[in-house]
């Protein structure tokens, strides 16, 4: 199906525009704008996203203008001006310096893309559609044509209804705030720099999303104690925490505090100011854990050996690895800037499992995927004991058979540990669709690798 052809507004006439006849109405309007005639013609280029031809931007561009100058422009657009400087490619396939005149680098026809990333992967494509005679009169670059499409959309792909519910959500709740996040960005970009500002918008949407989303608090009824909970029980669980997230995310949302209550949106700052900084530590601590990213890690190589990824090889095993948490993250997993930060990221925290210690990882989930779904979570930790204790055997007994085999067999033996009741025990046959007799018999073997313990049974 060919892209839907959304229109566009002239930001000089007000009138609405169609994209296919966009620059003959762009001559017309700067002809008759009363700009300034330049020595040298101005450059129409024409903006749009990669994923969405129909959020799309024309801009009209001095001789001497700069890419640096586009940049400025685009992020301001497409990303509300936060996020690290992207990359522009022409046509000969490489990366060039933002600092050359587009005048010596352009000409009407060509053809180049920009790639970036900006809190989301934004990769759009860009044409020289024309010249002007006239120069903007305020700065090096202009806008003079948009789509009546919103230019976010075109960061986003497919989504399903829950997404689209759950975005749509996340969208009504941002623009509800926007005033107050976009003022509270500016200062930070303003008073510590462009990444100071990229970190905050991290630290800030989240904050408000979870607050008036999973929590259900309107903004005028956000109190202590929820903000403390918000801190420690969904920001401290970000995956991967960029440089600079987790020691600033206290000070800036105290700030984001304070301009909500310079906006009364808010009653009670001070309370709420208290119980951020109160739990601070707390919420280091937690979203600097190992362990946390140690779970997410085992549950991602489990998935990796569903996917028949060999664990032997290494190499193959971090691109999966990389690729889920892309996803995960809602970015573009094709975006190169996007896996070269991750990979960043990612550098120094994980430790690439050995294939024992995968298959381990793995038995264990399904195991406790049976204790959840059969309301016994307690059961989880006596599973967790048994199969580290296998796993550290100098047999290396999980190795081999069958994993589902032996996840029901280690549910079993910890229901007879813990004393369970026959109905109990039988809930595990029926689990795994596995016969009694079998699962006793694996039993009783996995049993001889263990150390022997009073009251232990076969």
């Amino acid at each position: 199906m060919a892209p839907r052809s959304v229109p566009g507004t002239c930001l000089l006439c007000r009138e609405p525009v169609k994209k296919r006849g966009v620059l003959r109405h762009v001559e017309e309007c700067l002809a008759s704008s009363g700009w300034p005639a330049g020595e040298k013609p101005s450059l129409l280029i024409r903006v749009q996203g990669r994923r969405d031809p129909s959020c799309w931007l024309v801009v009209v561009a001095r001789a001497d203008a700069t890419l640096e100058d586009l940049d400025a422009l685009i992020r301001d657009a497409w990303s509300e001006g936060y996020g690290r400087m992207g990359a522009f490619t022409l046509g000969s396939g490489e990366e060039t310096g933002t600092a050359i005149p587009l005048g010596r680098l352009l000409s009407p026809g060509t053809a180049f893309s920009y790639e970036c990333n900006a809190g989301q992967a934004t990769r759009l494509d860009l044409k020289v559609i024309g010249t002007a005679p006239v120069l903007p009169p305020k700065s090096p670059i202009c806008p003079v044509v948009r789509s009546t499409s919103p230019l976010i959309a075109c960061l986003r792909g497919p989504r399903s209804p829950e997404e689209a519910k759950a975005w749509k959500a996340m969208d009504a709740i941002c623009d509800d705030l926007d005033p107050e996040i976009r003022r509270t960005l500016e200062q930070e970009r303003r008073e510590r720099g462009d990444y100071a500002a990229s970190i905050a918008k991290d630290i800030v949407i989240p904050f408000c999303v979870y607050m008036c989303g999973p929590h259900g608090r309107a903004v005028g009824d956000w109190d202590g104690p929820l903000a403390k909970a918000c801190l420690l029980q969904d920001m401290a669980e970000n995956p991967l925490p960029a440089t600079g997230w987790v020691e600033n995310a206290v000070p800036v949302l105290c700030r984001f505090v304070t301009c909500l209550q310079e906006s009364g949106r808010i009653r009670d700052a001070d309370g709420i100011i208290a119980a951020l900084t109160g739990a601070e530590a707390a919420f280091r601590k937690a979203a600097t854990n190992p362990e946390k990213f140690r779970k997410l890690s085992r549950r991602l190589f489990a998935q990796a050996l569903d996917a028949g990824v060999n664990p032997d090889d290494r190499n193959g095993l971090m691109a999966y690895l990389m690729q889920e948490v892309i996803l995960m993250l809602g970015l573009d997993p094709d975006n190169e800037i996007v896996r070269r930060e991750l990979a960043d990221l990612v550098q120094g925290r994980v430790r690439l499992p050995t294939a024992g210690e995968m298959r381990a990882d793995r038995i264990l989930l399904i195991c406790e995927e049976f204790c959840s779904r059969c309301g016994i979570p307690a059961l989880a930790e006596d599973c967790s004991r048994l199969v580290d204790a296998l796993a550290a055997h100098p047999a290396a007994p999980l190795t081999r058979g069958d994993a589902v085999l032996w996840s029901a067999a280690i549910v079993y033996a910890a229901s007879q540990d813990a004393g369970l009741t026959r109905e109990a025990k039988a809930m595990v046959g029926g689990f795994f669709g596995l016969e009694t007799t079998s699962i006793r018999n694996k039993v009783r073997a996995l049993r001889k690798y263990l150390p022997k313990e009073p009251g232990a049974r076969g």
